[in-house]
């Protein structure tokens, strides 16, 4: 999304849900909200609401209840590590660098946080008329986002 124009990318055809973790190539399928099946077929219940990212081994989740992000191990979702999120209603994540850039679709607002302490590190404003943020991913260095209600995909020049 350029911020001067706002002018939204058309919307891809989602096809397979089958992902692969982009370091080991190992297949997962991300089902309903907080449900993950894995390789083997296991399906485990976390306490993920609506974002989810890997970090190397471990996942970044989501955790709306605590007004947190969550850092778990995979192969049983111990948690790892805790950081707090600085505005309710988290959404999409993406890990970049020494943070993770965290949606917070109410306020209309991405904010990278410090992995470590939660930290506010950078901060994009997304105002009306541009489509709501909910989802993240990156590509390229770039963030895109959508919009879960007009189905608007955008990416952030920056």
């Amino acid at each position: 999304l350029d911020l001067q124009r706002g002018d939204p990318v058309s919307r891809p055809n989602i096809g397979d849900r089958v992902q692969r973790h982009a370091f080991t190539g190992t297949p997962y399928r991300l089902g309903f909200r907080g449900v993950v099946t894995g390789a083997n077929g296991r399906t485990v219940r976390v306490l993920a609401d609506d974002g989810i990212e890997w970090d190397a081994d471990t996942l970044w989740l989501t955790t709306l209840k605590s007004q947190t992000l969550t850092r778990v191990d995979p192969a049983d979702f111990r948690s790892l590590h805790v950081i707090p999120v600085p505005l309710p209603r988290a959404h999409g994540l993406v890990r970049e660098g020494d943070g993770i850039w965290c949606v917070h679709t109410s306020d209309r607002v991405i904010v990278k946080l410090d992995v470590r302490d939660g930290r506010e590190m950078d901060r994009v404003l997304l105002p009306a008329p541009h489509p709501e943020p909910h989802c993240l991913t990156t590509r390229d260095g770039q963030l895109w986002y959508c919009d879960a209600t007009s189905g608007a995909i955008c990416r952030i020049l920056r």
